[in-house]
């Protein structure tokens, strides 16, 4: 899975000219996480589903040696997140047009920090500066959809998609770094706010299974979640940032066994 909105760009300037002497562009990148879906038949009409999905340790990072114009300035920056997803749904039994309901609950929990730290040596000793901010945001609320279920013999493609209105609780910590970050040993400025935000999302779902025996299928899918009004440390500049949107997908591999 990747996440969209989560990439940016730390660039050095020039003090004297304000020009950009070196940048690097930072993804937090693909990543491989488990998905863990059960399926329980409760009454005539209705089944139980919990869904769990988690990514830890997203990292990106970048390092600058001996930057211009000053050549005694190293720099390190690192981004880090995590997403972790639960669900409780309750499905409907397919229509005769094979479609099934979805109703339930979410929390959804998504924490990226920042850091950055800057080693300035002109010759009278080392000069270092470092700063950090963080960003959590746990959510949860509510959500309903739909899946079409269209099958062809041992094939089965299944369309589907959920809708979320959660109430989102956010922190945000610092100190952050910010654009005129100066390397003269002091820290940045300190803060540690909360707020409680609403926040949409919209999941796809798209999936392809193809049974094997009575009881083992396997699949291949794609899957994407769109989040609205997420904090994120990386928008941060010397205080907390606003609510951006954060689109996380990529794709589906495992099998099912039914019993």
């Amino acid at each position: 899975m990747r996440p969209t909105g989560s990439s940016f760009r730390s660039e050095i300037l020039d003090p004297s000219s304000g020009d950009t002497v070196v940048f690097q562009d930072l993804d937090f990148g693909l990543r491989v996480g488990p998905q863990v879906t059960l399926r329980s038949f409760l009454i005539d009409g209705f089944t139980a589903e919990f869904v769990y999905f988690g990514l830890d340790d997203w990292r990106s990072s970048a390092r600058f040696d001996d930057v211009p114009p000053t050549p005694n300035l190293d720099a390190a920056i690192e981004a880090q997140a995590s997403f972790q997803n639960f669900e409780l749904n309750w499905l409907s039994d397919p229509s005769v047009l094979g479609t099934r309901w979805i109703a339930g609950l979410r929390y959804l929990q998504y924490d990226d920090s920042l850091r950055e730290a800057y080693v300035l040596d002109a010759g009278l000793g080392p000069v270092q500066e470092t700063a950090m901010g963080r960003a959590e945001n746990q959510l949860f609320g509510p959500q309903v959809g739909m899946n079409l279920d269209i099958e062809v013999d041992r094939t089965l493609l299944q369309i589907g998609g959920k809708l979320g209105f959660f109430n989102n609780q956010t922190n945000q910590s610092g100190p952050a770094y910010s654009n005129a970050l100066v390397i003269d040993g002091t820290p940045e400025s300190m803060f540690d706010v909360d707020a409680d935000e609403f926040t949409f999302a919209a999941e796809i779902d798209v999936l392809i299974r193809r049974t094997i025996t009575r009881c083992l299928a396997i699949h291949l899918g794609y899957q994407g979640l769109y989040l609205d009004n997420v904090v994120q440390s990386a928008s941060q500049n010397g205080g907390p940032s606003d609510g951006e949107s954060l689109w996380l997908h990529g794709l589906v591999l495992g099998g099912q066994w039914t019993y």
